[in-house]
């Protein structure tokens, strides 16, 4: 073919025929939710809203947070290439991470009701709130540097004059102030949301301002895509949850082999003898320890009595008994002992509950409060001490106004594949007034936990110290009361 035989085509019908074949350009609205910074800020500024307001409903309060902490990493990971804000912001979000698996770890362990409240859950708050303000500056800083470069003023604030950004820092140090002192105004929480809700409106129309300029990044290199990241993430949280249930799912015990039994009788087993000839149960004799025995000798009399309670698949027979250590005064041990005839269903965490004699008026502690639990396993006894006895001073509010109650908890948990595990707690009593007209009285409470499906972690002795007994299914709990005198000893349910 030779040159004049080729066809050349003007450039303006070139131009023109570009046009008719190329595809309508989308609105604007479309071209801006489709551009990796706008789904960025948006889920940067979802994940503040999470991480900052949380409703303590359902366990919102901690799916809430979670969520927000990934949708803050997931966010910074597209701009992290956008300025060095950015990325400080992505590094920071991810410290953000671990803080937040930490917690769930911990909440889904015993030791969660220890943590609430402690100092090390005091440091890990502040922690928490600064790097939640650092990430917050990040962010701001980040649309500011990148609205200098396209000759976008700095992130204005609601009037105008004031920088959001900044008063976003100031605001979240102005929440914690007021948690700190105690303040819990309706008037006052409603102007701060109000605020907040600004707030964060002015960073999102200086977002909306860049892009109106022609800012745009593009999304950082990744070699996992966004939905694989963000589902890494959230498997990272249930499984943090998981190992917390999984490994802390019932109390550390000092179980150690019972000593043999020696052939020559011991000063102990002499009183175990005299205690059974006066009507004290056998099988609570050679539970108890020698020390233990060695504070009945030569009992005046003795009360017993034994109930039965089916528990989640198990039955746990209860027995009270009451030695009068004394005839002409009311000087008296009581020792509640628990035996599980058939082991539940679910071995977590035991609790038991006693409200002495002595908490009520007229009467005095005598010497210490003392117990163990054994169990049979592997063909041999196994004794431990409790996971923790002693007192407890509760606290609450009825009809009447505020109360406390001063009662012993006992707690433990059952070994796998052990059977007829069972423990004693016993206390000693007396009155200073022989002529005490009202008598003795002591309750005896237990919990046993049949689900590991509460979050944060309830534990057996978080049942029994709560205020609103049975408050969780999780629980089953049962109550009974012995009553009496030097002459006798009743049982009520």
């Amino acid at each position: 073919m030779t040159d004049k035989n080729r066809q050349t085509v003007p450039d303006q019908d070139f131009e023109r025929i570009l046009k008719a074949s190329a595809a309508d350009i989308p609105p604007a609205d479309v071209i801006r939710g489709i551009t990796p910074h706008r789904t960025a800020v948006n889920r940067i500024i979802t994940g503040l809203v999470l991480t900052t307001f949380t409703l303590n409903i359902a366990g919102l309060d901690y799916i809430g947070p979670a969520i927000g902490a990934i949708l803050l990493a997931a966010g910074f990971r597209i701009i992290r290439r956008g300025n060095g804000f950015f990325k400080a912001g992505y590094a920071l979000s991810l410290l953000n991470i671990a803080l937040m698996a930490a917690l769930l770890t911990v909440n889904a362990t015993i030791y969660a009701s220890d943590f609430n409240g402690s100092a090390v859950s005091t440091a890990y708050g502040v922690a928490s709130l600064l790097v939640k303000m650092s990430v917050t500056i990040c962010f701001w800083r980040g649309l500011g540097s990148a609205g200098h470069r396209f000759g976008v003023s700095g992130a204005t604030g609601v009037s105008g004059k004031i920088d959001s950004g900044a008063l976003l820092c100031l605001w979240y140090g102005a929440v914690s102030a007021l948690g700190l002192i105690g303040v819990t105004s309706w008037l006052i929480a409603c102007a701060l949301v109000a605020l907040y809700i600004l707030l964060i409106r002015s960073l999102l129309k200086l977002s909306d301002t860049l892009e109106d300029t022609g800012y745009s990044v593009a999304a950082a290199p990744v070699h996992i895509s966004d939905r694989v990241y963000i589902g890494v993430l959230t498997t990272l949280f249930i499984l943090c949850v998981a190992f917390g249930y999984g490994f802390s799912g019932s109390y550390p015990m000092a179980w150690e082999s019972a000593p043999a039994d020696i052939a020559v009788e011991s000063e102990a087993d002499s009183v175990r003898s005299e205690l059974t000839d006066a009507g004290f149960p056998d099988f609570v004799a050679r539970d108890m320890a020698d020390e233990d025995i060695l504070k009945l000798e030569s009992p005046a009399k003795v009360f017993t009595d034994s109930r039965t309670r089916a528990v989640d698949g198990g039955k746990l027979e209860i027995t009270t008994i009451v030695s009068m250590n004394s005839e002409d005064a009311l000087d008296f041990s009581v020792i509640h002992y628990f035996k599980w005839a058939d082991n539940p269903d679910h071995l977590y965490t035991e609790g038991i509950k006693i409200y002495p004699a002595y908490a009520d008026p007229g009467f005095e502690a005598k010497g210490e409060i003392s117990g163990r639990v054994l169990c049979e396993k592997d063909g041999g006894t196994l004794v431990s001490g409790y996971r923790s006895l002693g007192e407890e001073i509760l606290t609450g509010t009825d009809f009447w106004g505020e109360y406390s109650d001063t009662v012993i908890i006992g707690t433990y948990s059952i070994p796998d594949g052990s059977k007829n595990c069972r423990g004693y707690v016993m206390y000693s009593a007396e009155s200073p007034d022989d002529s005490l007209y009202g008598g003795y009285k002591s309750g005896f409470f237990f919990a046993h936990q049949n689900s590991l499906l509460i979050y944060p972690h309830e534990t057996a002795e978080d049942e029994l110290i709560s205020s609103d007994f049975s408050e969780y299914s999780c629980f089953d709990t049962d109550s009974i009361f012995a009553t009496g005198s030097r002459d006798s000893m009743e049982m009520g349910l």
